[in-house]
């Protein structure tokens, strides 16, 4: 997505995609699986301009466009 390797959003967006496969995720487990709180998380992430939803909505249109690229319904 663009995101530097190290920012926060980044290392989000990775949880979340791995997370997904798996079926839903909140922004509790993935605060958890980054060893901070869900506030100090929902901070950095705006400190870098976005929000755990956003990416959260983001990762999934982009997945959805690339299942019905390939045929994947």
């Amino acid at each position: 997505a663009g995101l530097r390797a190290s920012s926060w959003s980044a290392r989000c967006e990775r949880l979340l995609a791995a997370a997904l496969a798996q079926g839903e995720v909140t922004r509790a487990q993935v605060a958890r699986q980054l060893s901070t709180s869900e506030r100090t998380l929902q901070r950095r992430l705006a400190a870098e301009g976005h929000d755990f939803q956003s990416l959260l909505a983001t990762l999934r249109r982009d997945l959805a466009c690339d299942y019905l690229g390939r045929g994947i319904t």
